[in-house]
C-alpha cells in the first residue's frame, strides 16, 4: 500500500516542478519580449533625430529652475480648478518621448499613450510649433494630454477611471472683437538688402511671453532660451530688461534660418551670444569666445535611481569585499535605453569582465565615459563609430557582476576615474581662429544695435530669396 502513495507523492511533485517550471519560462519569455517591443517603440522617437538640438529639451524634472525656462507653468489658462497646467512647444530635433519624460512621465504611460492614439494619430511625429499641454491633479497624477496636431485639430488623452481615453477634437477658437481690441503679435522688420530678421523688446511677464509678442515664433524664443545656456531665464530676469536677437534668412523668401546673435539684459547687465562656424561644426559663442551648451554632459539613463555612488570603499554584492566602486549605478527596467552623455568616438566595445557588455567613449581632451552591464548594443555601435549626444548607444541589463539590471556609468581623465556626479560638463574647445570670430562679432554687435526704421508694425514687406545658412537651424 505504501508504494502507490508514494508513487502518487512523487508524481504530484513532478507535476509541480514542471508547472513552475513552465510558468518562469513564460514570464522570463514574456518579460524579453516586453522589453523588447518596449526597445522597439523608444528607439522611434531616437532614430535619426538623436542629437539634442539647440532649443530642444533640458531633462530635468518638473520644479528644477533649469528646466522651468522651457516648461511654463500657466494656471491662468485652467478651465478646471485643481489642476496644474504645463506647456510645451517643439522645436527643431525635439520628439515627443524626450519632452515628456522631461516632466517625469513614466516610460511605460508614454507608451501606453502612444499605443492608445494609434489610428487617430502618430504620436512619434512630431512637428516644429505644434505644442501640447499636460494637466496635472493635486496627486501629481498625470490627468490629461491636449496635443496640438494644427490650428483646427488637437488629440486628447483624458484620464477615465483606471485608465485613459484619446480622441480627436476640434479646437474651440476665440474669434477676434470687432471694437479692434483684438492685436496680433508684431512682426519682426526685415532688411531688404540682407534678409536679416530683427526683433526686439522688453520684459514683461516671462521672457516667452515677451519674445512672442515681439513677433518671433514660439519655437524661436524657445532656441533663445537655449542658446543662453549661462542665464537662467525664470530667476535672472526682472521687468523691463531688453533684448534684441538678428535671425538669418531662410531658403525661401520671408523664411527664417537660424539665429545668428542675440543680446539679453539680465538685472540691466547686457548679454550676448554668436552663431559661429569653425571646422564645419556651428555653435553659440559669448563675447569672450566661451560657450556654455555644447559641452553640457546629459545622464545616460533618463530618470533612473542612483543606487550606488562614487567611493573609495563599498561591499561588493557579490564578491561580499569591501573595494572601490569608482563610478555611478543607475538602476532601471532591464531594456531602458542608454544615451552617449556627449558626443564622441568609440574606443571600445565588447564584454569587459565583470563589467559585462561595455562601451567606452572618448570626447576628446582626456576625457572618456565607460558604460556597463548593458543588456545589448544600440545600432551601429562599434570601434570607431562616431556617436552623437543623446543617441541610444544600448540598453540597460545585468551582464557580468551585478545582482539586477542597472547601468554602471564612469568618466576618466586621462585615464584616471573621476566622480561622474561631480562632472556637469566638458572643457570647452577653444576657437582657433580667434581673429576670425571677433571680427564676425563685432559685425553682429553693428546689427544687434542698428537703428531700424519707426512706422506701422505690419506688413513690412519680405526679403528677395537669399541662400540658407548651410549648418542645421536652431
Amino acid at each position: 500500500m505504501e508504494i502507490p502513495v508514494r508513487g502518487s507523492v512523487l508524481s504530484a511533485f513532478l507535476l509541480v516542478i514542471i508547472f513552475l517550471a513552465s510558468v518562469s519560462i513564460g514570464a522570463m519569455v514574456g518579460q524579453w519580449s516586453t522589453e523588447r517591443m518596449a526597445e522597439r517603440m523608444a528607439a522611434r522617437f531616437y532614430a535619426g533625430d538623436s542629437e539634442l538640438g539647440e532649443g530642444g529639451p533640458l531633462e530635468a524634472p518638473v520644479g528644477d529652475s533649469v528646466f522651468n525656462q522651457l516648461a511654463y507653468y500657466d494656471d491662468d489658462a485652467l478651465s478646471e480648478p485643481g489642476l496644474k497646467r504645463f506647456s510645451y512647444t517643439f522645436t527643431d530635433n525635439d520628439n515627443l518621448y524626450t519632452a515628456l519624460q522631461c516632466f517625469s512621465v513614466p516610460h511605460e504611460l508614454i507608451m501606453s499613450w502612444c499605443q492608445l492614439a494609434k489610428g487617430t494619430y502618430d504620436l512619434t511625429m512630431v512637428k516644429p510649433g505644434q505644442s501640447f499641454a499636460l494637466y496635472t491633479d493635486a496627486s501629481n497624477e498625470f490627468v490629461k494630454l491636449e496635443y496640438n496636431i494644427n490650428d483646427e485639430e488637437e488629440l486628447l488623452i483624458v484620464k477615465d477611471g483606471g485608465g485613459y481615453r484619446a480622441s480627436r477634437e476640434r479646437i474651440e477658437t476665440d474669434e477676434p472683437v470687432e471694437d479692434g481690441s483684438f492685436t496680433a503679435a508684431v512682426p519682426a522688420w526685415v532688411s531688404s538688402e540682407t534678409g536679416y530678421h530683427y526683433y526686439r523688446g522688453a520684459v514683461s511677464g516671462s521672457f516667452y511671453e515677451s519674445a512672442v509678442a515681439a513677433g518671433m515664433s514660439p519655437a524661436k524664443a524657445m532656441a533663445m532660451i537655449s542658446v543662453f545656456g549661462g542665464i537662467n531665464f525664470s530667476r535672472d530676469l526682472q521687468e523691463g530688461d531688453k533684448f534684441s536677437v538678428v535671425v538669418a534668412p531662410g531658403g525661401k523668401a520671408g523664411d527664417e534660418g537660424p539665429i545668428l546673435a542675440a543680446m539679453i539684459e539680465t538685472r540691466g547687465k547686457p548679454h550676448y551670444m554668436f552663431r559661429f562656424e569653425e571646422k564645419g561644426k556651428t555653435r553659440y559663442f559669448n563675447r569672450e569666445g566661451k560657450s556654455f551648451k555644447t559641452n553640457r554632459l546629459i545622464t545616460p539613463v533618463l530618470h533612473a535611481r542612483i543606487t550606488s555612488s562614487y567611493t573609495k570603499s563599498r561591499l561588493h554584492p557579490i564578491l561580499h569585499k569591501y573595494r572601490p566602486h569608482l563610478g555611478v549605478d543607475y538602476a532601471a527596467a532591464a531594456g531602458t535605453p542608454v544615451r552617449a552623455s556627449a558626443a564622441g568616438k568609440v574606443a571600445r566595445v565588447g564584454y569587459n569582465g565583470g563589467f559585462g557588455k561595455t562601451i567606452l567613449i572618448a570626447h576628446g581632451g582626456g576625457y572618456m565615459t565607460q558604460y556597463g552591464h548593458l543588456s545589448r548594443y544600440g545600432k551601429g555601435i562599434r570601434s570607431g563609430a562616431r556617436v552623437k549626444q543623446g543617441q541610444v548607444i544600448g540598453y540597460v541589463g545585468m551582464t557580468g557582476l551585478a545582482t539586477g539590471p542597472h547601468l554602471d556609468y564612469r568618466v576618466f581623465v586621462n585615464g584616471k576615474p573621476i566622480n561622474p556626479l561631480a562632472v556637469t560638463a566638458l572643457p570647452d574647445q577653444p576657437i582657433s581662429n580667434k581673429a576670425a570670430f571677433n571680427a564676425s562679432a563685432e559685425n553682429m554687435l553693428t546689427e544687434l544695435s542698428r537703428p531700424l526704421p519707426l512706422g506701422p508694425p505690419a506688413p513690412w514687406p519680405a526679403p528677395p530669396a537669399v541662400a540658407a545658412a548651410d549648418a542645421p537651424q536652431p
